[in-house]
């Protein structure tokens, strides 16, 4: 058992003792919410570059920004809590985000700060999509879904990262940065919600294991 207590054991027990009992996530529902739920996140936080980057830039530097964008995330992480299948506390799903994407974070800020060009966005979107997944998967207990997590969470975000890239080489300010947001928000967040899907397989599992049988299974019986 995991320290947040999310693999699939933990889980059901709090899903049982919930009356009734909560929705299970399809992997279009969660890919849906999670996309819906970080691109608000994201267009709220690429907003105050577009609007405020200046003084950002100004006040904190480039890496104050930085540490000021990915705390805007953090604290906006409730938007993706939906996301998850079954009862989860706010105590613990804002530790499993703040873990998952505060090691993204660092490691595509490393990766940038390194090498500062296009090589260093993709080696962090590679690198700190694998940390985000080994988070993800290692809290809730399914190292064995480890790659097809990090699959979903790197293509969702580099398809989202670098088409919001484009438009924002070829779209004038304050556009440039919020088209950025948007795009980055949707992919990332497709990805973020496909995640939390193969992620929580052994809670579905045991859901499955343990419901009723249908009314067409008893008639046969």
């Amino acid at each position: 058992m995991g320290l947040l207590q999310l693999d699939a054991e933990a889980s059901f027990e709090r899903w049982k003792a919930v009356s009734p009992a909560p929705r299970v996530l399809s992997f279009w529902g969660a890919t849906l919410i999670g996309c819906l739920g970080f691109t608000a996140l994201s267009l709220g936080v690429f907003a105050t570059w577009a609007f405020g980057g200046r003084f950002l830039y100004g006040n904190f530097g480039e890496l104050g920004a930085y540490g000021v964008w990915c705390v805007l995330f953090l604290l906006g992480a409730g938007f993706m809590r939906p996301a998850l299948t079954g009862p989860i506390s706010w105590g613990r799903f804002y530790a499993l985000f703040l873990a998952s994407f505060f090691v993204y974070a660092a490691l595509w800020t490393l990766a940038w700060m390194l090498l500062h060009n296009r090589m260093g966005e993709w080696l962090g979107a590679f690198l700190g999509m694998i940390g985000m997944g080994a988070v993800l998967c290692f809290s809730f207990g399914a190292m064995r879904f480890l790659g097809r997590t990090v699959a979903a969470l790197f293509i969702g975000n580099a398809l989202g990262y670098f088409l919001g890239s484009w438009f924002h080489t070829t779209t004038a300010a304050p556009w440039a940065q919020l088209l950025w947001g948007l795009f980055y928000g949707l992919g990332t967040g497709a990805g973020m919600g496909m995640a939390y899907y193969f992620c929580q397989r052994p809670l579905r599992m045991l859901i499955a294991s343990h419901a009723p049988p249908s009314a067409d299974e008893n008639a046969d019986a």
